[in-house]
C-alpha cells in the first residue's frame, strides 16, 4: 500500500521535480533558509535556486521572511515553508480510519444515527423559511456534494442520490457511511416538517447512484428490491 494511494488528488500540487526538491529542502528545515543555503544543499546555481524559490512564493507554498543582521545594512531575505500551504492531504485516509473505528464500537450504529439526525436538523435550520420541504432537502443534499434527482411516487418521493461525495469510503464500509446519510436525511425531514419518513436507503443501485425512498407515515413499507430478495 503506497502513500500515493491515500493522498487526496485534489489537494496535490505538482511543481515539477527540481522545484519540488527546493520545496522539500525548505520544508525539511526548522529554520528559514537563504538562497545560497538552498543552492549549496541541492548543488545548483544560486540564480536557479532563487528562480525556484520565487516561483514557490508565487504559488503560495513558501513565504519570504526577514533575517537578522548583526551589522547595519539590508537584512537578508530568507525563505520558510508557509503554514497551511496547499499540498498533499489525506482526508480520505482519515475518514476511512474513523469509519473503521466507529464500526468497531458497540454503540457505533446508535452514535451514527444520533449524529446524522443532529446534522440533518442543523442543516435544515439554515434553510430559508417557506421553502417547500422536498426542494429544501434537495438543496441540502446538493450543498453536501450529491447530485440529487426527485421522482414523485404515489406513496411519497424517491430521491436519487447521484455522485456520492463519500463514495470510496462508502464502498469500503457502507454500514457507517450509508447509516450516517440515512440519519442525516431523516433529521432534515423531521426539522423541515416534510410529512415524510426515510423508509429505505438503497445503496449503489448503480455504480454512482443510491436511492432514498421517502414515504408518508401511513404508507406501506417499501418492498426489498428484487435482486436483494434473490440473494
Amino acid at each position: 500500500m503506497t502513500a500515493t494511494r491515500w493522498t487526496d488528488a485534489a489537494w496535490a500540487t505538482d511543481v515539477g521535480e527540481r522545484r519540488g526538491a527546493v520545496l522539500d529542502t525548505v520544508r525539511g528545515c526548522a529554520d528559514p533558509l537563504g538562497v545560497r543555503e538552498v543552492a549549496q544543499r541541492l548543488g545548483m546555481h544560486v540564480n536557479t535556486a532563487r528562480f525556484h524559490l520565487e516561483g514557490l512564493v508565487t504559488a503560495g507554498l513558501v513565504e519570504r521572511v526577514e533575517g537578522s543582521r548583526p551589522t547595519p545594512g539590508r537584512p537578508p531575505v530568507l525563505y520558510a515553508s508557509r503554514v497551511g500551504a496547499p499540498g498533499a492531504r489525506s482526508y480520505r485516509m482519515l475518514s476511512e480510519l474513523l469509519a473503521q473505528a466507529v464500526s468497531d464500537l458497540p454503540e457505533g450504529a446508535a452514535a451514527l444515527e444520533r449524529t446524522g439526525r443532529q446534522w440533518g436538523g442543523a442543516l435544515a435550520a439554515a434553510v430559508a423559511a417557506g421553502q417547500e420541504p422536498v426542494e429544501a432537502l434537495v438543496g441540502i443534499l446538493r450543498s453536501i456534494g450529491f447530485a440529487p434527482t426527485v421522482r414523485r411516487r404515489r406513496a411519497g418521493v424517491d430521491v436519487e442520490l447521484g455522485h456520492c461525495p463519500f463514495q470510496e469510503v462508502a464502498r469500503r464500509d457502507p454500514r457507517v457511511v450509508c447509516t450516517l446519510h440515512g440519519a442525516l436525511i431523516s433529521g432534515a425531514l423531521a426539522a423541515l416538517g416534510a410529512g415524510l419518513r426515510m423508509a429505505d436507503l438503497e445503496a449503489f443501485v448503480k455504480p454512482d447512484l443510491c436511492v432514498a425512498r421517502l414515504r408518508r407515515p401511513d404508507a406501506q413499507p417499501v418492498a426489498a428490491p428484487e435482486r436483494a430478495r434473490r440473494r
